[in-house]
């Protein structure tokens, strides 16, 4: 679910079809633009203020491809938080049916984070990179699933854990959280609507790489 943003060298020389630049200068302005594009979206993730954005602001990289230059955001679930689950995927985010690596079993439910959810490695608000194993939390099933029976249940932290879970759970403590708080609400399915504000629009990034195309151009590499 990371973001990857392309700018295509053939694009550019249809646009500049009349400009002759030396190959070597094309190339520096084409990866110009890409530095520029890359800086003006970790700005603009920069710009939400929080943690999970500001990670998916350090991952993001520039890369010189045969088609011209790459800029992608390789961060967890930054595509459906850009443009929502329907942009994304065409429709709600369900399990993957994958082995879970809690419980061993086919995934049927997605585990939607509280505030109180652990982060983990990455700064994803996962269960197991975050220290819990499956004797570290208890399942309370939902009574009447919530709107439209979606909500199967949720995951509270016991009093006692595993050894990995105990020193997950002391950070937890230590963030407020305690012995009962609901970190994970289990739900069927999810709906993610769009954010466009997190991410430059398609408009702007284009004016970004065709201006700094332009200002480098003519500039010996």
């Amino acid at each position: 679910m990371a973001v990857t943003i392309h700018i295509d060298q053939n694009e550019i020389d249809r646009a500049f079809a009349d400009m002759e630049p030396s190959a070597a200068r094309h190339k520096t302005a084409l990866r110009k633009s890409g530095v520029a594009l890359s800086l003006l979206i970790q700005e603009t993730l920069r710009q939400q203020g929080k943690d999970y954005y500001d990670g998916a602001a350090d991952a993001t990289t520039m890369e010189e491809t045969a088609e011209g230059v790459s800029v992608s955001i390789a961060w967890r679930g930054i595509g459906l938080h850009w443009i929502g689950t329907q942009g994304y995927l065409g429709g709600p985010l369900r399990p993957t049916g994958r082995t879970s690596e809690i419980t061993g079993n086919p995934i049927r439910n997605l585990a939607i984070p509280t505030i109180n959810a652990p982060r983990g490695h990455g700064g994803a608000r996962s269960i197991y990179s975050a220290g819990f194993r499956k004797e570290d939390l208890q399942f309370i099933p939902s009574k009447n699933g919530g709107r439209n029976g979606n909500v199967t249940g949720v995951l509270i932290l016991k009093t006692a854990q595993s050894a990995t879970g105990k020193k997950a759970a002391r950070k937890l403590f230590r963030q407020g959280a305690g012995t009962g708080d609901v970190l994970y609400v289990l739900c069927r399915e999810v709906t993610i609507p769009p954010t466009p504000g997190i991410l430059p629009t398609m408009d702007r990034m284009a004016q970004r790489a065709a201006e700094t195309y332009l200002a480098n151009i003519g500039n010996e590499p």
